[in-house]
């Protein structure tokens, strides 16, 4: 299932849809979410909704999308990837048990924990800033909620020799910026 040859140093680029996907160049192997197609290709493509909690231009970006894998926790995207890997997202507590796919309330930290069971010794971020998103903004108490799941997921994978960056400054996730 997380069969893959890094060729790029066991890092992944998981890419969200904050302002700061804007400013990843296309380089390493990468993990989108939702329609991170809009900023640029990535390898793979992770959705957790399902087609229709997208409004039409946000499904058309996702559904014209190529990414080299398709991966969703809903069989409705079948339609038009029909070679996608079904996953089943768990929610994280704080016990972690390889091979599972950890969730909380945003698409990223799945693509996380999708990357560290492909092996990824190093995430860096990329759009995962939490600046203007509809739910998860800054002085929200969703926030809050969420920059716990995300500091204790993190601490449990740098525990586990994974360490995870952010790709430049400006995420509410205040982690350190990558330097190649």
């Amino acid at each position: 299932m997380y069969h893959i040859v890094f060729r790029y140093r066991m890092l992944v680029n998981v890419v969200g849809l904050g302002e700061s996907a804007k400013s990843w160049n296309g380089e390493g192997f990468s993990i989108g979410v939702n329609d991170a197609f809009r900023f640029r290709p990535t390898n793979y493509l992770m959705v957790i909704n399902a087609p229709n909690k997208f409004n039409a231009e946000r499904l058309k970006i996702i559904t014209e999308s190529k990414p080299e894998k398709f991966i969703a926790h809903n069989y409705g995207w079948q339609k038009w990837f029909p070679d996608m890997e079904y996953i089943v997202p768990v929610s994280f507590t704080s016990a972690m048990i390889k091979d599972k796919v950890y969730c909380s309330r945003t698409s990223p930290f799945a693509a996380m924990s999708y990357a560290y069971n492909m092996g990824a010794k190093e995430i860096v971020l990329w759009g995962v800033d939490f600046k203007t998103h509809k739910y998860f903004y800054p002085g929200s108490g969703d926030l809050r909620a969420e920059m716990g799941a995300y500091s204790c997921f993190i601490e449990a994978l740098t525990a586990r020799g994974c360490n995870v960056y952010q790709g430049v400054e400006g995420s509410e996730l205040k982690l350190p910026v990558y330097a190649k």
